[in-house]
């Protein structure tokens, strides 16, 4: 996100959405808090286990990238060799897993 190169951004989405749907709103809610912490580490050992690591600079370790912090234009090609969406599938299916969902 925003060419940190540190969580990858479906990684984060995944662990947002995990706090949406099965958070808390108690702040001294310790065994709530105890639970949502297992649950990312839990996705986040999925995903690495999927695919390498949940580091945006690992997963991209292949792609040519600019070190320019201004973003690059999205074209077609732009998208054909970052692997960003098939990331994005992948936190989906993890979490959608997590969730007791049917596989799509």
């Amino acid at each position: 996100m925003g060419k940190l190169r540190e969580v990858c951004g479906a990684v984060t989405g995944m662990f947002m959405a995990d706090g949406l749907i099965e958070g808390y709103d108690d702040p001294k809610a310790k065994e709530e808090k105890a639970e949502v912490y297992a649950r990312v580490r839990a996705l986040a050992e999925a995903f690495q286990a999927e695919n390498h690591s949940i580091i945006c600079r690992d997963l991209l370790i292949d792609v040519e990238t600019s070190a320019s912090a201004a973003p690059e234009a999205r074209t077609k090609e732009y998208y054909e060799r970052r692997p960003c969406g098939a990331y994005v599938e992948s936190a989906a299916r993890i979490f959608a897993r997590s969730l007791g969902l049917p596989e799509a």
